[in-house]
């Protein structure tokens, strides 16, 4: 594992000589006193953010325990029973309380250090629990009060974490009551000791008998759990806004980096995450999103390297998978690419739409986020393959349906009215990728270079220049297994397409989207119609022109028309042909 020297060798080095500049131009003490401040600062947030990046993402609320009296084994299998915790409330003072109905949590064996090796590949913990037992007084103040005092000791010095004492008797006392009974003496000394104003971190775990009821055993100790968990939390909830709040303020002194702002940032939202509060989560990724912005107004792009997009898949990666690169150790060392960068902080921003079962919102925002970086990527196509556009809006479009057909599979509502929207949303992203079909198929030359398939290619698009050659480049310059299977044949590409275009007309008519849907299905009939296959051609036809009705006609629907008066010709329908051709002179603009 990276060692934090190794990893923190540069930023010291480069923080010094901005603190000497500063020393420089100072005029007096108190600018040397914020100079100083701010140094200690940028050093041990690096060194946290260190920790954080280290951190694994599988999330889990950590709990640690002492056992210095063999009790756990006898308690480990009863507590599992009542895991994952139930509705616990989070009381914060700047918030609302809010309601947590589970969280999971991971039980480890706590650590002597005061800065436990582990802290490096897992989550600082929330609680530390010492279990303890004891049959007399004299043992009590002998041996046991210095045992549970060396922990606290140790406890207390680990900032942001609060800890527990479980008195549990003693075997021999189980045995002659026949139930676990604590020694209130005993108890009542512990909680003398070691309880310090009005917090109460002392409890009694007895088991049972027969005329007890089991719950009344495991209460407060379960309620005691979570108290401590959600009081932690709020601590460190309360460090993580002071550290952004003073970083957030610096943004005009030297050496202000953006990165090292989202990565503390983040490290707030990640704890939101922990605590299966994905709403406020997803604020925190917002407000990311806002700043980043904020900077790509200013200009101010120094902290990324290059725009990106040129590593091997880009064009092709899932969108919303957040662990296909080490986004986190690049942002923090200032060499993650924009487009790694908004890839990733989608990613994040749909995890948590995700965890709140919200997949109308992920499809409604990959629209807003796909149309955006498209231009972007326009911007800086001439460092990538040609394509590239294609390929990624497409990829992006199918995996983002993908996912979403799956999540909406699984939403326990009672009511349904949440898709409509969902289908419309979805709807337009499968419209989008099919978009990218009709370019590939044109450049390859599955498809002919006119309406309707044309229309979604730009005036200077490089497949309209050469067709003579795109056939190769569209081949060589993506990733996508389905794209590359698709144009090896007609046959593939006409499946692809078909399949995709009727994926997108269901789920037109399951919101409503009668238009919407019946131009898909007129894309269809142009498919069939190049491919000769006049019948099919025509049937789609007559149907549209039956459900349109008395509503006009625009440019694309006129060349349908023109496209089915053909196929009837072709057929030999010699009274359809001329009804047809007489209905495209009537809609025909008028130049």
């Amino acid at each position: 594992m990276e060692q934090p020297q190794r990893f923190l060798g540069k930023r010291p080095t480069i923080h010094c000589r901005l603190l000497l500049y500063i020393i420089r131009r100072a005029g007096d003490v108190n600018t040397l006193n914020t100079a100083r401040d701010w140094f200690v600062f940028q050093t041990r947030s690096a060194f946290c953010i260190y920790l954080h990046i280290m951190a694994t993402d599988g999330k889990k609320v950590t709990i640690t325990y002492c056992d210095d009296y063999g009790i756990w084994p006898q308690i480990a299998n009863e507590l599992s029973l009542r895991l994952p915790l139930r509705n616990l409330q989070w009381r914060s003072t700047q918030r609302p309380t809010r309601a947590i109905q589970s969280l999971d949590v991971d039980i480890n064996p706590f650590s002597f250090e005061i800065i436990p090796q582990r802290m490096m590949s897992m989550h600082t913990p929330y609680l530390n629990i010492y279990f303890v037992n004891c049959s007399d007084n004299e043992s009590y103040k002998n041996t046991v009060k210095s045992q549970i005092k060396a922990w606290v000791d140790v406890v207390t010095l680990k900032k942001n974490q609060e800890w527990l004492i479980v008195y549990v008797p003693n075997q021999d006392t189980k045995k002659a009551n026949n139930f676990l009974s604590m020694k209130t003496s005993i108890y009542d000394k512990i909680k003398a000791d070691f309880n310090v104003g009005k917090r109460d971190r002392c409890t009694q775990l007895r088991f049972v008998d027969s005329e007890t009821p089991e719950s009344e055993a495991w209460s407060d100790f379960i309620s005691k759990m979570k108290d401590g968990i959600t009081t932690s939390f709020d601590l460190h909830v309360i460090q993580y806004e002071e550290d952004i709040r003073r970083l957030d303020s610096q943004r005009q002194m030297p050496g202000w980096n953006y990165c090292t702002f989202f990565i503390l940032k983040e490290g707030l939202a990640q704890a939101f995450e922990t605590m299966n509060l994905y709403e406020e989560a997803l604020i925190q990724y917002d407000e990311l999103e806002a700043s980043f912005f904020q900077v790509l107004r200013d200009k101010a792009l120094a902290w990324f390297g290059h725009f990106g997009g040129v590593d091997p898949g880009d064009d092709s990666a899932n969108v919303l998978d957040f662990r296909k690169k080490p986004y986190r150790e690049l942002i923090t060392q200032n060499t993650i690419s924009v487009f790694d960068f908004r890839s990733y902080l989608f990613a994040r921003q749909c995890r948590m739409l995700s965890r709140l079962q919200r997949p109308t919102d992920i499809c409604m925002r990959a629209q807003v986020f796909i149309s955006s970086f498209t231009t972007s990527i326009r911007e800086n196509k001439q460092y990538l393959s040609e394509n590239f556009l294609e390929s990624w809006v497409f990829s992006a479009c199918m995996n983002i349906v993908n996912e979403c057909e799956t999540l909406a599979g699984v939403i326990d509502k009672e009511e349904d009215s949440w898709r409509v929207p969902y289908n419309e949303a979805k709807a337009n992203l499968l419209h989008v990728a099919r978009k990218q079909l009709d370019k590939i198929g044109v450049g390859c030359k599955h498809l002919p270079a006119e309406l309707p398939f044309i229309m979604y290619l730009e005036n200077n698009n490089p497949v309209l220049e050469n067709l003579e050659d795109s056939s190769a480049i569209v081949k060589e310059s993506m990733s996508n297994p389905k794209l590359l299977e698709a144009i090896e044949s007609v046959e593939a590409f006409d499946k692809m397409y078909m399949a995709l275009s009727t994926r997108a007309i269901k789920s037109y008519d399951a919101c409503g989207r009668t238009r919407a849907a019946l131009h898909v299905h007129g894309d269809i009939a142009s498919l069939k119609y190049v491919r000769q296959k006049y019948d099919e051609a025509v049937r789609i036809f007559e149907s549209m022109t039956r459900r349109y009705g008395e509503q006009g006609w625009n440019t694309i629907e006129n060349c349908l028309l023109l496209k089915c008066a053909d196929a009837q010709k072709q057929l030999g329908h010699i009274r359809k042909y001329p009804l047809f051709a007489m209905i495209l002179i009537i809609f025909m603009p008028m130049k």
